[in-house]
């Protein structure tokens, strides 16, 4: 089934702080889930969000099922209360493309501390059931990314710097992914 990836913002004019850009972001992806499983039947999802560099919130949403038909997803996410679709395209390696995500930060606001802290992924029950078959992951592997982003410790800045080099990604290849994050955060840290 096709992958798609989008990046949904919310009118940053209508909203007068963070915070109430990220509320709205959530409520109008709320009522956007809700539509496309009127639309689709299922909808398959896996959302982050991500801050950028003025720090206003956006959701990466990575959609499976039917192809998300790009005229659809932007009426739709506009009268669901969100700003234009800024980017939208097919997820063609899915294994390489989360893999990228878990090694980087996706900090936010924390309301009740005050403080930029980490969000967790959110995920339709069934994003990661499915790909079991598609991207032969195991039990273990699946856990381990549905656990990636409670876990803060396992989520770090400096490794996207060091993902570019071919000793990581071997690292990936020859250990799996469980026993390659524990060796790359021995290598940068000196811990497990």
């Amino acid at each position: 089934m096709p992958i798609v990836s989008a990046e949904l913002v919310v009118d940053l004019r209508q909203h007068d702080s963070v915070q109430d850009a990220e509320r709205a972001l959530y409520l109008a992806f709320r009522r956007l889930k809700r539509r496309a499983r009127r639309y689709f039947g299922r909808f398959e999802y896996l959302t982050f969000v991500e801050v950028s560099q003025r720090g206003w919130p956006r959701l990466l949403l990575l959609a499976r099922g039917a192809d998300v038909p790009r005229k659809w997803l932007s009426e739709n996410w506009t009268e669901c209360g969100g700003a234009r679709v800024v980017n939208l395209r097919p997820v063609l390696w899915l294994r390489d493309f989360l893999q990228i995500l878990r090694l980087r930060d996706f900090p936010y606001y924390d309301r009740r501390s005050k403080s930029e802290s980490r969000r967790k992924a959110r995920y339709s029950n069934d994003f990661f059931d499915s790909l079991r078959s598609d991207l032969a992951l195991s039990d273990d592997d699946i856990e381990f990314w549905k656990g990636i982003h409670r876990d803060s410790s396992f989520v770090w800045r400096s490794a996207t710097h060091y993902w570019k080099y071919q000793w990581v990604r071997k690292l990936f290849e020859v250990l799996g992914q469980r026993e390659a994050v524990q060796e790359l955060r021995r290598q940068m840290y000196g811990h497990d």
